[in-house]
């Protein structure tokens, strides 16, 4: 089996090296991933020691990069702002690079950091930002931006957004809380 190199930190939990048929496909690294996260991705691995959720995560995080309705550039100032607020090193340098193949320029990543407040936003991409600060300091979307997000997205994304905002923290609380090591090429929060 081929995973990462966990380098010299210590995860929380040790991965689950004896494989079944049935967690193999269970593991199976996300499309575009495959060279990064090698056969099993370290955190899949991990969380086999709880199958059940490992299936529903999984489910839910792959959903928005391969099923979800936002646009990929809101998904992505939404996730690195998020990402940002919260320090999630592992998060924000995978959406860096997310970032940037999906256009994102590296003065955009950089005002990412000052948040909804930075001048050069247009009202939409502010508001999107201003969602997930929003939700970070009183865990709700405010109607002043819930209604400039009405303006622009239908009520099925307007319903996405709060959850995309969501999992990525608790992805983020997760691999945190399990010492989860970045990715060769991750540079982190030091990432732009």
């Amino acid at each position: 089996m081929t995973m990462q190199d966990t380098g010299k930190v210590e995860t929380r939990v040790a991965p689950v090296t004896e494989l079944t048929d049935e967690m193999r496909a269970l593991v199976a690294p996300p499309p575009g991933y495959e060279k990064k996260a090698g056969d099993v991705p370290l955190l899949y691995a991990m969380l086999l020691h709880n199958p059940p959720l490992l299936r529903k995560f999984r489910a839910l995080s792959s959903h928005f990069l391969l099923e979800g309705l936002l646009a990929p550039r809101d998904r992505e100032l939404a996730v690195l702002r998020i990402a940002w607020l919260r320090q999630l090193a592992f998060i924000w340098g995978e959406h860096v690079q997310v970032g940037r193949r999906i256009g994102l320029a590296r003065d955009e990543i950089e005002r990412v950091t000052q948040g909804a407040s930075a001048s050069g936003w247009s009202r939409h991409d502010r508001a999107i930002l201003r969602a997930a600060e929003e939700l970070y300091e009183r865990a709700v979307i405010g109607d002043e931006t819930w209604a400039i997000l009405a303006e622009t997205l239908d009520e099925s994304r307007l319903v996405e957004l709060p959850v995309l905002i969501g999992q990525y923290q608790t992805l983020g609380f997760l691999q945190n809380s399990l010492r989860l090591p970045l990715w060769p090429g991750n540079d982190g929060l030091a990432a732009r």
